[in-house]
């Protein structure tokens, strides 16, 4: 593919036979990111097989039956591709419940009460005595305050937030503190975060004092995101900047100052 100028960000391993791959050793074989097709149906594509599924007993061995079931995420995506329409992969519609629309019965009391409550309330306004109306009250209180000094303050200034998609972000944790499991208890922080794509494994040795960060150049945006989400378990990283053919967007290099 690279000959053909084909730059290619992952792979898919499906298949029966793909659940005998070590995902991680065939990740660091071929040199690029890989997903079991399992797992991306457990993140990603699960609302497509509950539409094949209509009762939770049935079971579909979704390895033997990948070509059919891309085919029916890809139709569900793009109704409008051409190729489709002259298909007959349909899907029945008739055991999918539908939940009808209501509101509780507590809100529409509520609601009601409020809004008679509100036209009450605006209709004794209009009644009161001419002398008693709001604006000649603030009238009144006005002559009796001291002028007020205007000051201008300056605009506050707008940070602004950085929006990213943690499921697509791919990240590699070393243990370099020599806490045994350091690494896996990481992996569980960063998945409460949000992050999905995590591989772990050792550092090149055990004597790091300071937990390190590296990120791809075009990625550096990255940084204060993951400080941001480890601020509790480390106060600073050292940073540095990860080479173009790691498969990898992070590197993060566990530390002994990693609580």
């Amino acid at each position: 593919m690279e000959k053909l100028g084909y730059k290619p960000n992952r792979l898919i391993i499906s298949g029966s036979s793909s659940e005998n791959i070590r995902q991680d050793t065939f990740t660091k074989a071929v040199g690029i990111w890989t997903n079991p097709l399992k797992k991306i149906i457990t993140n990603f594509y699960d609302k497509y097989l509950k539409l094949l599924l209509t009762e939770e007993k049935n079971v579909l061995p979704i390895l033997s039956l990948d070509a059919c079931f891309g085919a029916f995420v890809f139709s569900k995506e793009n109704k409008d591709f051409s190729f489709l329409k002259k298909t007959n992969f349909y899907l029945s519609q008739k055991n999918i419940k539908k939940e009808p629309l209501f509101l509780p019965k507590k809100d529409l009391v509520i609601f009601f009460i409020s809004f008679i409550s509100s036209i009450l309330f605006f209709i004794f306004l209009s009644t009161i005595k001419p002398n008693l109306t709001f604006p000649y009250l603030l009238v009144k209180t006005q002559k009796l305050l001291p002028s007020p000094t205007i000051v201008i303050s300056p605009s506050p200034t707008v940070t602004p937030r950085i929006l990213v998609d943690k499921q697509k972000v791919r990240i590699k944790v070393l243990n370099g503190s020599g806490v045994s499991g350091k690494a896996s208890a990481v992996k569980d922080i960063l998945k409460e975060k949000g992050y999905q794509e995590i591989l772990t494994g050792n550092a090149d040795n055990f004597d790091y004092e300071k937990t390190e960060l590296s990120v791809k150049k075009e990625k550096t945006y990255l940084i204060s995101v993951i400080e941001e989400d480890l601020k509790k378990y480390v106060s600073s990283f050292k940073i540095g900047t990860l080479s173009e053919k790691e498969a990898s967007d992070i590197v993060i290099v566990i530390g002994k100052d990693f609580k």
